[in-house]
């Protein structure tokens, strides 16, 4: 028997860009805004340093491969952590939270740049106050490939079950309309019943 979801399936994610060239990769938007944030001394080089991504999505793994064809160098970007934030109500929140304490790393629209150690740890602290189903941390292209059978099967069941109840709605409002076409039988039945119009003084 299938798990039961019923909550939306709903992720925040945070996708590494490895190694960040300064000068080899500066084509790209992404490392032109952070070139930018340095040379204003808004943020600081350092070769310890990575860039992240922090978002949400309903599908992780859809929106990573639409994010691949942002950069210039796609083979530098892999996810590094994807945390499932279903049970809450308000996904929109979660993320404006997260990007809003990560904002003095900002590089790009929702690009961080920093320490990867304290970038993530920042991170878990501001997810710590929402309740997370899972915390997915991928280290390997086996670690991508299992999670994203999971997030698929979660996705999965959660359609299911919308099928289900909306099938369930269905049924409940054809019974509904039902009870109401009998109940305005017997009142016309009612109106109609000479002893019933005698009794309670209808003539």
């Amino acid at each position: 028997m299938s798990k039961k979801i019923f909550s939306k399936p709903s992720f925040i994610y945070a996708i590494k860009y490895s190694n960040p060239n300064l000068e080899g990769d500066s084509d790209s938007k992404i490392i032109h805004g952070l070139k930018e944030k340095i040379k204003t001394n808004q943020l600081v080089y350092d070769k310890r340093k990575s860039l992240y991504k922090i978002g949400k999505s309903v599908d992780p793994f859809n929106r990573f491969r639409l994010i691949k064809k942002d950069v210039n160098h796609p083979k530098k970007i892999y996810f590094s952590h994807i945390f499932d934030v279903s049970k809450n109500d308000n996904i929109n929140k979660i993320d404006a939270d997260c990007n809003n304490v990560l904002k003095i790393y900002e590089a790009y629209g929702e690009w961080v740049y920093g320490i990867p150690e304290e970038i993530i740890s920042v991170l878990k602290k501001t997810l710590s106050t929402y309740t997370l189903s899972n915390t997915y941390e991928i280290n390997s292209k086996a670690d991508a490939l299992c999670v994203k059978n999971k997030i698929k099967n979660q996705r999965e069941i959660w359609k299911e079950e919308q099928v289900d109840l909306k099938y369930q709605q269905e049924l409940r409002i054809h019974q509904l309309e039902k009870e109401n076409r009998e109940l305005k039988e017997k009142l016309n039945q009612i109106e109609n019943d000479d002893t019933w119009n005698h009794n309670w003084g209808m003539h």
